[in-house]
């Protein structure tokens, strides 16, 4: 994805914490965006510190993720790359999503 095709409010797909929203515009120096993730809980492994979770308190409150575009897709079907695929085993995120909010 390149950095003209994003716009503030449009739902993507990351690679490795699913479904997100577009926040703020991308940082061109950086080529990294702020994201929204929908997930309701977050764990992921972090090398030196184990698991890290993050559990969203109330139903409208934030799950901010400064992230690079190239983490970023339109669809959750597009084949990740071989960098993306190593880097979403090695974190083994796993992502949960409450019925009853």
């Amino acid at each position: 994805m390149k950095e003209k095709e994003i716009k503030i409010g449009m739902r993507l797909f990351h690679a490795m914490f699913g479904w997100c929203t577009v926040t703020h515009p991308v940082a061109t120096s950086t080529n990294k965006v702020l994201v929204n993730l929908e997930a309701d809980e977050i764990e992921y492994y972090q090398i030196g510190k184990g698991y890290t979770t993050f559990k969203r308190d109330k139903k409208d409150s934030d799950h901010t993720l400064y992230t690079p575009i190239a983490e970023l897709l339109k669809n959750e079907d597009v084949k990740l790359s071989d960098s993306l695929a190593l880097k979403k085993q090695c974190l083994n995120p796993k992502v949960r999503f409450w019925k009853n909010k």
